[in-house]
């Protein structure tokens, strides 16, 4: 005699039920496996004098002695690229555009077509 056949909303309830779990289960190790960003960020509230910078860049003895320059570093320059299309675009880059006002950051844009 064959067994009774389930009800098809079960197998989705139960699918949908071990779908949640799984996706809790890797929520969870994901937390646990990535560190902690830092509360706060507090290197990009501090002034563009007093922000980090790249290691000093290796002159000759004789050039450094000459200016006088042997303690300094060179601010960092990030350039980042960003392309958005679609998907609520304009609102995105007033986000980022107003983002990059407040911590006074520079923008390159393309010309216009």
């Amino acid at each position: 005699m064959l067994p009774p056949q389930k009800k098809p909303w079960e197998s989705m309830a139960k699918g949908l039920v071990l779908g949640a779990l799984f996706t809790s289960f890797l929520l969870l190790v994901y937390s646990y496996a990535v560190p902690p960003l830092h509360a706060g960020l507090a290197s990009t509230r501090t002034p563009e004098a007093a922000a980090s910078c790249s290691p000093p860049v290796l002159e000759p003895e004789a050039v450094i002695r000459a200016n006088g320059s042997a303690g300094e570093c060179q601010p960092r320059r990030n350039i980042v690229f960003l392309k958005t299309h679609k998907t609520a675009s304009s609102t995105l880059l007033n986000i980022l555009f107003r983002f990059g006002q407040k911590h006074r950051l520079k923008f390159a844009f393309p010309n216009g077509r």
